[in-house]
């Protein structure tokens, strides 16, 4: 039967530095992984929040009938649908609770939540330089980095141009 008395000191000596070193390391390594995480997730939101916010745009835009800008933060987009006529109003505003920027599409939120927690929207300014032209200039601020960038996207109604274009077209006149 042999005597088990515990570690020796030597053998503390010996391994408690080299244990020390390694979680150490280990919790660095940690550190920079989940920090390297949140940069790359907080870049992946803020592409995705460019992307949703403009396609959204652009494709109301795109086939309006009608567009026209109240106070540089509203859009009302006009379209007839092949059943009936249909608007929809997309809106920037800055959110008296958490003073957060948020837009909307007909009155709901269109960002989603990862995009809310690494993203936060500073200003979407329309500009309607013709009539069938609209600028929109989106600044977003990166969370995680703390980069602010604006990104301006034009875009055009088929429709309007056409109408200014050609006229209006009656029914095979």
């Amino acid at each position: 039967m042999t005597d088990d008395r515990g570690f020796t000191l030597p053998e503390i000596l010996v391994c408690m530095p080299l244990c020390l070193m390694l979680m150490t390391a280990l919790v660095a390594a940690y550190g920079v992984i989940s920090q390297n995480y949140i940069k790359t997730a907080s870049q992946w939101a803020y592409i995705e929040e460019v992307r949703t916010i403009t396609d959204i745009v652009r494709q109301r835009v795109r086939r309006a009938d009608n567009l026209s800008i109240s106070n540089s933060h509203t859009l009302w987009v006009k379209y007839e649908g092949l059943t009936q006529g249909n608007n929809d109003r997309l809106q920037f505003y800055i959110s008296p609770g958490n003073n957060k920027g948020v837009f909307l599409l007909n009155g709901q939120p269109v960002s989603s939540d990862d995009s809310r927690r690494y993203i936060n929207i500073r200003d979407i300014v329309f500009e309607q330089p013709l009539p069938h032209k609209v600028i929109m200039r989106l600044t977003l601020e990166n969370k995680a980095t703390g980069r602010i960038s604006t990104v301006e996207s034009s875009m055009y109604s088929r429709f309007i141009w056409m109408k200014e274009r050609y006229g209006d077209v009656g029914d095979g006149e």
